[in-house]
């Protein structure tokens, strides 16, 4: 019982805390069993507020990206999704920044840019079906790959305006089944308490009951070698 009393609090481990901010990550259901789909939310604590997203990498990720010649962009955040030629099937499918920079609550700073990187290396086996766009442009198709999410920058990148929220869906993962992404930030809050974030590890966490038959099968190794 002790095995599986340690084995089970670090499954459990799906936050990562600093003084100001705390990032939660909760698995979200997948419409593809080939996927992993996860919400990352930024939690202010102690009764302070989301204020600045310093800088930001995710790598390891799956993406969808609208095709060039149907005039799309790469989508890396939600005022990129649901263009002409995005297939609202691949949201679910996508990793993007759940925040849409052109609103008028938030604010870039001069010189801000986000790239994302896309292998179209397809790992989920997505059909041409699948990867078309919607209704006459069918044709223009986009691709579905690995790569990463980055601000071009590592300075004051996207500052929260008043009402400044204390928790913040900030964006969503997407992996193969059974992968991990490693997200790195920073962050400012509202009392300008910085708070770095480093490689955090984003996959998906063992059900108990697969914890539990694991350890059984570990008990039973240590048994028959006893034996």
């Amino acid at each position: 019982m002790r095995i599986f009393f340690a084995i089970l609090t670090l499954s459990f481990l799906t936050s990562t805390a600093f003084a100001g901010t705390v990032l939660t990550v909760d698995q979200q259901a997948s419409p593809n069993p080939a996927f992993d789909v996860f919400l990352v939310t930024a939690v202010a604590d102690g009764g302070d507020l989301v204020a600045t997203i310093k800088n930001l990498s995710v790598t390891g990720v799956h993406n969808i990206t609208e095709n060039a010649i149907g005039g799309g962009t790469q989508s890396t955040s939600l005022n990129t999704i649901g263009g002409t030629f995005w297939n609202p099937g691949w949201t679910s499918l996508d990793t993007h920044l759940l925040l849409d920079l052109s609103a008028s609550d938030l604010t870039t700073s001069p010189g801000f840019g986000i790239g994302e990187t896309n292998d179209a290396s397809n790992p989920g086996g997505l059909t041409a079906t699948d990867l078309e766009g919607p209704g006459a442009f069918a044709g223009f198709g986009g691709s579905a790959g690995m790569g990463d999410i980055s601000f071009s920058v590592a300075t004051d990148q996207i500052t929260l305006l008043a009402p400044r929220p204390a928790l913040l869906d900030l964006i969503q993962v997407v992996v193969p089944a059974g992968g991990s992404a490693f997200l790195s930030a920073t962050f400012e809050s509202d009392s300008l308490d910085v708070s770095p974030v480093v490689n955090l590890e984003i996959t998906a966490i063992p059900e108990p009951s697969t914890v539990l038959l694991g350890c059984l099968g570990l008990l039973g190794v240590v048994a028959s070698r006893r034996s």
